[in-house]
């Protein structure tokens, strides 16, 4: 099943970026050489960006691939005690985001009202908005698996390689 969401997420991350990238074709070659404006092309490549970037973060988060100081696994040279430090990280990492979901869910609400639309195409505004919770939650999940699963092998510790 984490095979299977991992596969979404990259392929809704990817067919983002050729949407992206085919509508702001079109918007130049309009602009441009027929000297006319297609004004949706700029609303959806921001769309297709805020998704990109909340479910991107999520992806990255379930291997593990957030931006992190190496320092401590340079300077400690045991292996458990570097394994209990990325723990620590994996932890305050679900701390982050919850405390992101706790800021973003009442933004995202407030945009469920019906008059909170977007000019140029009256597309919804909760749609762009409810990445900023779907994103966090699914980072949440991750974090929890990857925590989840540290712990078990911190209670199993034999002086296994790191991940």
């Amino acid at each position: 099943m984490g095979r299977l969401v991992g596969l979404g997420e990259k392929a809704f991350v990817l067919g983002s970026l050729g949407v992206m990238t085919a509508a702001t074709l079109y918007e130049v070659v309009h602009r441009y050489w027929l000297r006319g404006s297609v004004p949706w092309t700029d609303e959806l490549s921001r769309l297709l960006l805020v998704w990109m970037i909340f479910l991107g973060a999520a992806l990255v988060t379930r291997v593990g691939g957030h931006i992190r100081v190496d320092l401590v696994s340079l300077i400690v040279k045991n292996q458990r005690a570097v394994f209990i430090w990325e723990t620590v990280l994996e932890a305050l990492g679900l701390v982050f985001t919850g405390i992101l979901l706790w800021w973003t869910i009442p933004y995202a609400w407030f945009a469920y009202t019906p008059w909170q639309e977007s000019p140029t195409t009256g597309m919804p505004l909760l749609i762009p908005k409810a990445a900023m919770v779907v994103g966090p939650i699914l980072m949440g999940i991750f974090f929890l698996q990857n925590l989840v699963r540290r712990m078990k092998r911190l209670r199993g510790w034999t002086g296994a390689s790191r991940e």
